[in-house]
């Protein structure tokens, strides 16, 4: 299952091996001035998309004295 946000992410490898100042995924482009900064980018995203999920889990329960 991919996400919005998985769609622009964009392989470091992919882009190291390039050698590319500026990475364009989608609709999304990121300017960078080192690989290390092109990282901490990218954990952020996926920080974020860790947060983004909606909480399924999360249930509550009624205690109705039966």
């Amino acid at each position: 299952m991919t996400t919005k946000i998985d769609e622009q992410l964009t392989d470091v490898d992919e882009v190291i091996s390039g050698g590319e100042k500026r990475v364009r995924k989608g609709d999304r482009e990121i300017e960078y001035r080192s690989i290390d900064e092109l990282e901490r980018i990218e954990k952020r995203l996926q920080r974020k998309k860790r947060r983004s999920r909606p909480l399924h889990a999360v249930t509550t329960s009624v205690n109705r004295g039966f």
